[in-house]
């Protein structure tokens, strides 16, 4: 149970530190911030404008009964006008004298209408009006148009309309628009993996051939053929790649043939430190051979100072020096080193040089 608890540990610290997760979460969350504020800046708009257009019809509406009313305030007209609203059980009409008395109404006025009604009374008088607009909260929204003729004050028409209705159509309106958040916020989640994933897969792809070429593995292949800075970054890495596989190919080639120089000098030191160490070799050929051994020798330490040139060839400096000599005079040094082995093991080596001026290219690092 521990060993599962440590590998969900470790497990979750590798993706929280993955770019894709990284730049996908900033992305979400910055999208996620945007389309909550545009939603509910949305809904706000939406609903607001919708209880506004309700109570402008509702003051609306009060004023053409008190327009009626103001041609005629008789008890007949007043009746008309109530038995209008009298089959909306969604809509009242109550009609008050100045002084607040109630001349007719089209509903049984209750306790929290009597309620709107006292707070109107001490509002102000002769104009259109709507006290409680709080639909939320209150029971009714409710307007107030005044009874005017001739300057005079003759009532004012109430207007009560339930606020159930509009917290019904708000509640339908906000699942729907609830529904609408969850499929969007699906959306760009989606989106937002789909993006992530297509950044990231071209540098998961260089992550892997960087990877390659730490362990060695020169054979670099990215295709990827964006134009942007992901592109000329895996175009550098390829460049990188092939050239460090040209100079480990050059480099190979330069120890091999360090090597097989290297061999020569020191199968001739070997072999006439061999002979000239018998007891039946003369001083003569003694000293010959020696000076045959120091001669390689130099040519060895010579070609040790060779190998310094390696440091150049890093740098990219290395360069082939190519020098002239007689062929015949190479052939010449090269029986005089090998004679005194040759004529241990008994080896008859003619050499026939003719009158002739032969050049070759010796080449040698610089």
């Amino acid at each position: 149970m521990v060993r599962i608890k440590a590998a969900i540990n470790i497990m979750k610290q590798r993706v929280s530190h993955k770019i894709s997760v990284k730049m996908g979460l900033s992305f979400l969350l910055m999208a996620i911030a945007i389309e909550m504020g545009i939603f509910i800046s949305l809904f706000l708009l939406v609903v607001n404008t919708w209880i506004n257009e309700q109570a402008s019809s509702l003051v609306k509406r009060g004023e053409n009964h008190a327009h009626v009313l103001t041609n005629d305030f008789t008890a007949q007209t007043i009746k008309h006008v109530v038995l209008t609203e009298k089959g909306d059980t969604d809509m009242a009409i109550i009609v008050q004298s100045p002084d607040g008395q109630t001349l007719m109404a089209s509903q049984v006025v209750n306790s929290k209408m009597k309620k709107h009604l006292a707070k109107f009374t001490s509002a102000s008088q002769g104009k259109s009006e709507v006290l409680h607009s709080d639909w939320m909260k209150k029971s009714y929204l409710v307007s107030k148009s005044p009874i005017i003729k001739k300057g005079k004050l003759l009532g004012n028409v109430y207007m009560f309309l339930s606020t159930k209705q509009i917290q019904k159509m708000v509640f339908d309106f906000s699942s729907v628009f609830i529904v609408l958040v969850i499929l969007t916020f699906l959306i760009t989640i989606f989106a937002t993996a789909s993006i992530a994933k297509n950044l990231t897969l071209p540098i998961r792809a260089i992550t892997s051939e960087t990877k390659k070429i730490a362990q060695g593995n020169l054979s670099v292949a990215l295709s990827i053929d964006s134009q942007d800075e992901l592109g000329d970054l895996a175009n550098s890495i390829e460049d990188m790649a092939n050239k460090l596989r040209h100079t480990k190919k050059e480099r190979n080639e330069f120890f091999a043939a360090v090597t097989h120089e290297l061999r020569t000098p020191l199968t001739f030191i070997k072999g006439y430190t061999d002979i000239a160490s018998r007891e039946s070799v003369s001083e003569g050929e003694r000293v010959k051979y020696l000076s045959i051994i120091r001669d390689e020798s130099a040519r060895l330490t010579h070609l040790m100072d060779d190998m310094m040139t390696l440091v150049q060839f890093e740098a990219h400096n290395f360069s082939i020096k190519k020098s002239s000599v007689l062929i015949a005079n190479l052939m010449d040094d090269l029986m005089k080193k090998v004679a005194g082995i040759l004529n241990q093991k008994n080896i008859h080596l003619p050499l026939v040089l003719v009158e002739a001026r032969i050049l070759v290219s010796k080449e040698l690092p610089h």
